[in-house]
Order: C-alpha cells, then sequence, then structure tokens
C-alpha cells in the first residue's frame, strides 16, 4: 500500500537531489503534501522552477538552490548556502544519480560517474554533518543493485585505464553503500542508509546514445514507475527502524546484505580516506 503523505513530519524540511526528473520528482511530489519543507539543490534552474510550482499547488514549499553536482567545487557552494538558511533539516537524500556510455571528465579532472554519483553526495553528507546529526535525523542514499557487478579499484577510481559503463556505475553504487556503512559508525544521534528502489523508467540511461541508450529505452517498458521507485524512499523517510539497522541496505522495501565487497570494512576505511583526499582541494579553498 502506498504511504499516505500524512506519515512524513508536517512542517519537516527534506534535502532532496535529483528532484527535476524520475524517483526524485515522484519523492518531492509525494512529500508536498505533507506540508514537508523541500530544499532542491538542482543543476537546471527552470526545470527547478517547474517542480516548486507543483509542489506550490499541492500545498507544500521548496526553495531552489544552484547545485552541478559534477562540480565538488559547486557542491561545496551549495552546502554551505544551506547552512547559511539557519534551518533544523530532518532529513537528507541523496538521490540523484547518473550513467555514463562513455568517460566523461569533470572540470576537475575526476571520472564523471563517480564525481556525481559517490563524491558528491560524500561532500554534501559532511558539509551539512553540522546541522544533520542529531537525533531523528535520517540520511537516505539511493544506491542499486547494480553494486553487485560493480568494480572498484582504489589505485585506479576514475578508470583512467579501463572503462566499462556498468562496472563504474557498478562501482559508484557500491560506494554509496560503503559510505553509509562508515558514515553511521562516525554518527552519533542521526541514522543512515542506503536504498535499491528497484528498476525504476527514468532518464538515468535514456538519454545515452548508441546500444547502452536503445537498451535503456527497450527495457523501461518491464521497469517500474517513479513513484513506485519513491515508495521504498519515503518508508525511510517515515517508518520506524531498528537503531542497530543504521548503516543498512535496503532492497526495496527488504533490510538485506549487500556484496561481500561491500561488507569489507578494510575497503570502508580505505575508500573513507581515498574520498576525503579527492575532496580536500575544495573545502581548503
Amino acid at each position: 500500500m502506498p504511504l499516505q503523505v500524512s506519515d512524513l513530519k508536517a512542517g519537516g524540511t527534506i534535502v532532496l537531489t535529483g528532484a527535476t526528473s524520475g524517483i526524485g520528482r515522484a519523492l518531492a511530489l509525494s512529500c508536498a503534501e505533507s506540508k514537508a519543507h523541500l530544499i532542491l539543490p538542482v543543476r537546471n534552474m527552470n526545470k527547478g522552477a517547474d517542480i516548486v510550482r507543483e509542489i506550490e499547488r499541492l500545498g507544500g514549499t521548496a526553495e531552489l538552490i544552484f547545485c552541478d553536482l559534477a562540480s565538488l567545487e559547486s557542491v561545496h557552494e551549495c552546502a554551505q548556502n544551506i547552512l547559511g538558511m539557519g534551518l533544523s533539516i530532518e532529513a537528507l537524500v541523496n538521490n540523484a544519480g547518473i550513467f555514463n556510455s562513455r568517460r566523461v571528465a569533470t572540470k576537475e579532472g575526476y571520472e564523471e560517474t563517480m564525481v556525481v554519483n559517490h563524491l558528491a553526495p560524500f561532500l554534501l553528507t559532511l558539509e551539512l554533518l553540522e546541522v544533520l546529526d542529531r537525533p531523528n535525523v535520517r540520511i537516505i542514499t539511493v544506491s542499486s543493485q547494480a553494486h553487485r557487478y560493480g568494480r572498484l579499484d582504489l589505485s585506479d577510481p576514475f578508470y583512467n585505464k579501463r572503462y566499462v559503463p556498468m562496472a563504474v556505475y557498478g562501482g559508484s553504487k557500491l560506494a554509496n553503500i560503503v559510505f553509509t556503512q562508515q558514515l553511521s559508525q562516525k554518527l552519533h544521534f542521526a541514522k543512515a542508509y542506503s536504498v535499491h528502489p528497484g528498476v525504476v523508467a527514468t532518464n538515468i540511461g535514456g538519454e545515452q546514445k548508441g546500444v547502452w541508450g536503445w537498451a535503456f529505452r527497450c527495457f523501461r517498458y518491464f521497469m517500474k514507475t517513479p513513484q513506485q521507485g519513491a515508495q521504498p524512499i519515503l518508508r525511510l523517510l517515515t517508518e520506524p527502524i531498528s537503531d542497530d539497522m543504521s548503516g543498512g541496505y535496503f532492497n526495496g522495501l527488504k533490510y538485506t546484505e549487500p556484496s561481500k565487497d561491500a561488507q569489507d570494512q578494510d575497503f570502508g576505511a580505505q575508500l573513507w580516506l581515498w574520498s576525503l583526499q579527492a575532496i580536500d582541494r575544495v573545502q581548503n579553498v
């Protein structure tokens, strides 16, 4: 049964990335009717304005903040702007993600998929911790079952030597799960979860050219709708969850063991350290 919007904390503030399309849009509209206040980091401000109008028509409120998740400097500025609002935040949902069929380098010289899918939410979360690490706050990062097929070698984390699209995407989703586990061990009060929302018909791969774009467009008819994909995230936002599940991975609505690589604590510690080093250049500007 879909969650009722009244299940969300009325008046709470939620930071949500990727709200202009797909799961993020469906989630934003579901939250709107709960009277939750949404802070939406977006790259396309015109699309952002469209979703704000939809949210307001449903009785919700939202604020846009420019954020290009492919730029760590932009993510840093976004986080500082959010902190400057002085708001009490009840939840952060790291939902935005991309799939690239070829290697794309960011302005900072990093591989784009790893930046948008892992380093951007890593940086955003850490910079907001001063307002997030409180009782009853939840930090949710959207991952994927594709993490089981991912390849993430920290000697070549930006895939300069070999680029296999699904392995790169899966590697970034593996990083999401490991980040969540490591984060949960460092939090004092807030809880963190990663979740696979299902195979959902979104724009994440359909805009690609060639065989990957063709495959995504063909199979989208067998995928879940964005509204269905939003349900596991809504449940993690609203339902009582045992404290010992913090750091856990949910496959849809089910608490699930991730891959063996994701459970490797030594790898987790190494990934955390590498991620800190990767974001250091923008935190020290």
